[in-house]
């Protein structure tokens, strides 16, 4: 994608596939910027993803995988991005515990 194809948000209108759901033309980078960060790292190619680190910084990104990357991304785009990022989460996500707790059913684990 070229940067010509951007409009004054920064964002390519060849990203709108990425947002069927919404009204791309609506869309904040500011205040919409949980669904633009997920949405980029999962369909984006490297120009998005330079304009995503461009724009937010990779800080922002990083923290944005580590918090909502289990839950907002595929597991494949989540195992990718943490590679790429050199993101290391210190221990196993509770929540097949908790599952199994819930439903009185016993460890996975």
């Amino acid at each position: 994608m070229e940067d010509e194809d951007r409009d004054v948000r920064g964002l390519s209108h060849a990203m709108a596939p990425f947002f069927q759901e919404y009204d791309f033309a609506a869309l904040d980078v500011e205040r919409d910027a949980t669904i633009i960060i997920d949405r980029t790292l999962e369909h984006g190619d490297p120009t998005d993803v330079r304009w995503l680190l461009g724009h937010y910084g990779a800080d922002r990104i990083r923290r944005h995988v580590q918090e909502r990357g289990a839950r907002h991304l595929s597991p494949r785009a989540f195992a990718f991005w943490r590679l790429v990022l050199d993101i290391h989460l210190g221990k196993a996500h509770p929540w097949p515990d908790m599952a199994c707790a819930l439903w009185g059913r016993g460890s996975k684990r």
